[in-house]
Formats: C-alpha cells, sequence, structure tokens
C-alpha cells in the first residue's frame, strides 16, 4: 500500500498542486430542504468547484468526490449566506418583536 501511495507521488510529483485535490464534495444520506417543492428524504448535494452541481434522491456521486455523512443532518442548500440579514431588518420593523427597549446600559453605550 505504502509503495503504490510513493509510486503516486512520484508518477504525479510534477503536475500542478490544484489538480491533486478534489473540488468536488456530496453531502449524502441527508434530508434536504430546496427553495421549492417537498423536502428531500435521504439525497445529495454535489457541490463542483465551490458552487451546487446537483441536488435530488437519485444523484450520483462523482469519481474522486470527497463524501461527507449527512445521516440524520438537514441541509439548506443555496439558502444561507454567512453574512445574511434575513429578518433582521422585518423584525425591527415591528415595534411588537423588537426586545429592546428604552436606554442600553451604562456600560455598552458608546
Amino acid at each position: 500500500m505504502l509503495l503504490a501511495a510513493v509510486a503516486g507521488v512520484a508518477c504525479f510529483g510534477a503536475l500542478p498542486r490544484h489538480s491533486l485535490r478534489s473540488t468536488a464534495y456530496a453531502i449524502t444520506h441527508a434530508k434536504i430542504f430546496t427553495l421549492s417543492g417537498a423536502a428531500i428524504e435521504d439525497g445529495t448535494v454535489v457541490i463542483q468547484n465551490g458552487k451546487i452541481a446537483n441536488v435530488g434522491a437519485a444523484v450520483e456521486v462523482p469519481t474522486g468526490a470527497k463524501v461527507i455523512d449527512g445521516k440524520g443532518l438537514q441541509v439548506y442548500p443555496g439558502l444561507f449566506d454567512p453574512v445574511t440579514q434575513m429578518g433582521l431588518r422585518e423584525i425591527a420593523a415591528v415595534s411588537s418583536t423588537v426586545d429592546f427597549s428604552g436606554k442600553p446600559a451604562r456600560s455598552i453605550r458608546t
């Protein structure tokens, strides 16, 4: 086994580093919620080159993809941006949903 790994490194050592890395990922066996339609039980999400390539119950995992077992997890592909403000402005627009009232405590004033 070690010999095969060493031989592989020797044969492919001249290739650029990025060509040896997997650019495909597959999250398998997860409950997937898309923006349209019903939830997909035991589904797969394939991500290639940083973009969602395929979503579904009978999706084929690309050869060489890093597989992530999502059993028992819920996946919401493409829904959340890590810096989203989704919902924050709407909550502040309705006074009954704002938890803060009055002046801020002296210790947090700026």
